[in-house]
């Protein structure tokens, strides 16, 4: 069995979340596509409760040895709005 890793950044709900929510809620409500910046805003998923999913630019993971895989990330380079950092492995 192989595991994959990922990382991915988590931007809260904040008052434009909730606008463009409301957007989507209406559209779908209505039975029709929402905007695409809505949908993007929303990577085209279901708006989730607690937040956006934000794509963090993560170097290749860099092992210290064989058992083991590395990622460093630099907070400074991450979205200002941004306030959860998940690691997620897959198997």
């Amino acid at each position: 069995m192989s595991m994959s890793t990922y990382i991915r950044g988590i931007r809260p709900p904040d008052a434009k979340w909730l606008q463009m929510k409301t957007i989507w809620d209406g559209c779908k409500a209505v039975g029709i596509d929402p905007p695409d910046v809505v949908g993007s805003f929303f990577n085209w998923e279901e708006p989730h409760p607690e937040g956006v999913e934000v794509e963090i630019q993560v170097p290749k993971a860099q092992g210290k040895h064989e058992t083991e895989d590395v990622w460093r990330i630099d907070l400074t380079d991450l979205p200002d709005d941004l306030r959860y950092i998940e690691f997620a492995n897959s198997y």
